[in-house]
């Protein structure tokens, strides 16, 4: 159970190909990461249905090869 954090990357940028992205191994195992998106997409959305839509493009990895993530969302 582990991604690479180039893959990880990779992967939000093509679901959100106009955002900001920041990708960072909190803990070095490739298993733990912080994500931050900044995009259009968010605006007027609360932060449950942002991270609705990162979870929902992350479904292939999310517990399968991704353990935990730290997610913020915004549109600015």
């Amino acid at each position: 159970m582990a991604i690479e954090q180039k893959i990880l990357y990779n992967l939000i940028l093509k679901n959100f190909p106009n955002a900001t992205i920041k990708v960072v191994d909190t803990v070095g195992d490739k298993d733990h990461y912080r994500i931050e998106i900044i995009d259009q997409q968010f605006a007027n959305l609360n932060k449950i249905q942002q991270h609705k839509i990162v979870h929902k493009a992350l479904d292939n990895v999310l517990h399968k090869q991704l353990h935990a993530i730290e997610l913020k969302t915004s549109s600015q």
